[in-house]
């Protein structure tokens, strides 16, 4: 097929993201207001923000209507059986998933220790503006992420899995695996620029400018992951993980079960040795996944 071809697909998939995400959004928040007693006027004042179990309604809402509606409706378009074209019938290797499971809570380390290399981004003057703005936009996404993330029961914690890491890992990988690296791949004959790109665009996408260098990798790993095993469920999984053991950690460290103060959270695990360390080790369990590979 011509390359053209695949830029219209593009193309027509972001159209169908951006029709569906705000029909959705706005039907989905027009039902809600009366049943959370929001009013029009709370959104002048931005009084809504106040109310978190809203916020969290809002969140999902808008992962279903941006990550898992639009990939089924691209695979009807496109891919003659759904199930097949966004890989949910890969076969499954149980000991790989253990594999990748193990990889991703050991990487949480190295994970913070890249976000703060990546905290640490300098740019020119004359972009002193665009730093503002990008600075400014993080400190934002960290407070509400820290509102999102506060729990003091097991519900509240449950609650919080599904919206931070069930419903966003499903639907991440949906879209940015299931449909961007498969366009992409197609468009450039290349599965690893294939991965590439779909793991910049899934980067990007999340606005934190200053965990953008974690976040491209992670996303390199799960377009591997999905390369390597032919199962969307095997990045979905891992994703998950990595977004699960976070929620869970900053439960136990809000409610002093591990004794950890939440703002040195992330500098408290960083340790180059450690981090050295466990970077081979990661890198010996991604080795057994590529070994195993179908």
């Amino acid at each position: 097929m011509k390359k053209n071809f695949f830029f219209e697909i593009f193309l027509f998939s972001l159209f169908i993201l951006l029709v569906v995400f705000i029909t959705f959004t706005f039907l989905g928040i027009l039902i809600a207001l009366p049943i959370f007693e929001i009013s029009f006027s709370d959104f002048q004042n931005s009084k809504f923000l106040e109310e978190i179990n809203f916020l969290k309604y809002v969140q999902t809402l808008q992962t279903f209507a941006l990550f898992i509606i639009p990939p089924f409706i691209i695979s009807y378009f496109f891919g003659k059986k759904t199930l097949n074209f966004l890989h949910f019938d890969g076969k499954i290797n149980f000991e790989i998933f253990f594999i990748a499971c193990l990889a991703m809570i050991l990487s949480i380390p190295l994970i913070s220790f890249l976000g703060e290399i990546n905290s640490k981004l300098v740019l020119p003057e004359f972009l002193s503006d665009l730093e503002l703005w990008m600075k400014t936009s993080e400190e934002k996404a960290e407070e509400m992420i820290k509102i999102f993330l506060k729990s003091d029961n097991l519900t509240t914690l449950f609650i919080n899995i599904l919206v931070i890491a069930v419903a966003p890992a499903f639907g991440e990988e949906l879209l940015f695996r299931g449909i961007f690296q498969k366009i992409f791949t197609n468009w450039t004959k290349n599965i690893h620029w294939g991965i590439i790109i779909s793991a910049t665009i899934f980067s990007a996408f999340h606005l934190q400018f200053y965990g953008f260098l974690p976040r491209l990798l992670m996303g390199i790993f799960f377009g591997y992951l999905l390369f390597w095993s032919g199962t969307i469920w095997l990045p979905i999984f891992a994703h998950f993980i990595n977004n699960a053991s976070v929620t869970i950690i900053y439960f136990l460290v809000e409610n002093k079960i591990i004794n950890m103060e939440i703002e040195n959270f992330e500098n408290q695990m960083i340790d180059w040795k450690i981090v050295l360390f466990i970077t081979f080790i990661v890198y010996f369990l991604i080795f057994k996944i590529y070994k195993k590979r179908i």
